[in-house]
């Protein structure tokens, strides 16, 4: 009891001061996938996208001479820069490639090492609803700090700050100063938000500090963001929120494995078993804001009544639901390729992207269509996506 005692005195005692940070450590080094952090980065981009870079070192090498090319882009960046945020933080800002699938696990892990990192100690939390609640909710959490939510929809004034509540330790430890808070998002494309939600939030605390952070920050929203977890320069495909997005409209999907768990060796049987489980099985995604354009799968066509009943059951939004053409399971894998190649023949220009849980099938449907995107969400990538 006493040793509890003395927890909760250390709990009430007061917030502590900022910590002192060591010298940033140095960037790790430069390639096309990171943001651009202003003109030499762009000019760079161009040149190896072309093939021009290649040559021009090839040429140097060939010569044993230097050929500038870094030097140059140093000096562009540092005349030319698109924020110079980044530079004046005291931690690596690592960069995340548009050919990544970003898992909520990941998202958790991000988050977890931003802590490590965050130059402030936050009173306060602030998540913006919905997806900024995910690290929101972990970062105070970890802080030990009361959680807050409010959010911002572009057509939309933002919705009051709410107390989420809190359990019983926080509650011991009673009221204590608000002089930092911390505003909370998942992603920042364009800072519509930052802009936003800082003089909101502001004017909910007047008298206290008010930074925002977001986890995975495109470059044009660098300035808008005082502490960004993660950079990215291009698209982004997050697993907590892709299948409710408007590329929905524009997309092909596998259905085992990516709307639903795949089907257990146990029960495919082609017969009652696997009917029950087609009945019974539970969805992993649930897609319904925006229709898929179509989703493609390798079930028998004699299963299409249960499995439109499945999905309606469940609230799948979709458009058009391509089955398997083959009479028998046993037909349909008599070649090595046949599904796949079956698959990607629906993979016509209408579509901007293909989800294919089966690696192997993934692959194969992204050489059949060079420069097609593929997301296999097994191998965490974003096939035919230049790094």
């Amino acid at each position: 009891m006493a040793d509890f005692q003395k927890a909760i005195e250390k709990l009430t005692a007061g917030r502590p001061e900022r910590p002192e940070f060591p010298p940033r450590p140095p960037e790790p080094a430069w390639n096309p996938s990171m943001p651009s952090r202003g003109r030499g980065d762009t000019v760079a981009k161009v040149t190896h996208a072309t093939g021009i870079a290649q040559v021009v070192h090839g040429v140097a090498k060939a010569l044993g001479k230097d050929c500038g090319c870094a030097g140059r882009q140093k000096r562009w960046n540092k005349r030319w820069p698109y924020s110079d945020k980044i530079e004046s933080l005291p931690y690596v800002v690592p960069c995340v490639s548009e050919c990544e699938w970003i898992t909520s696990e990941r998202l958790i892990a991000d988050t977890k090492r931003f802590c490590g990192t965050l130059p402030v100690i936050p009173d306060v939390i602030v998540g913006v609803a919905r997806s900024g609640l995910m690290p929101a909710s972990f970062m105070a959490t970890n802080y030990h700090v009361p959680l807050y939510s409010t959010s911002c929809a572009p057509e939309f004034p933002p919705t009051p700050v709410v107390h989420v509540g809190n359990g019983w330790r926080l509650s011991l430890a009673g009221p204590h100063p608000v002089k930092t808070v911390l505003i909370v998002d998942d992603t920042a494309r364009r800072g519509n938000s930052a802009r936003r939600l800082v003089p909101h939030v502001k004017a909910h605390w007047p008298d206290a500090t008010v930074y925002m952070a977001a986890i995975y920050v495109h470059y044009e929203a660098v300035k808008w963001i005082d502490y960004p977890a993660a950079l990215y320069g291009g698209y982004h495909f997050l697993e907590w929120n892709l299948f409710n997005t408007g590329l929905m409209s524009k997309t092909i999907t596998d259905l085992d494995g990516v709307l639903f768990p795949d089907v257990p060796a146990a029960v495919d049987d082609d017969g009652e078993k696997y009917r029950d489980w087609i009945a019974n099985v539970r969805p992993i995604q649930h897609p319904h804001l925006t229709p898929i354009a179509a989703i493609v799968t390798a079930r028998l066509e004699r299963w299409r009544a249960e499995t439109e009943k499945s999905l309606k059951r469940h609230g799948i939004a979709y458009k058009q639901l391509i089955m398997g053409p083959w009479k028998t399971p046993q037909e349909r894998v008599e070649e090595p390729n046949r599904v796949a190649d079956w698959k990607a023949g629906y993979y016509t220009g209408r579509f901007q992207l293909f989800v294919e849980s089966d690696p192997r099938q993934a692959r194969r449907i992204a050489e059949r269509g060079p420069g097609r995107k593929v997301l296999c969400p097994r191998l965490r990538r974003l096939l035919n996506c230049k790094e």
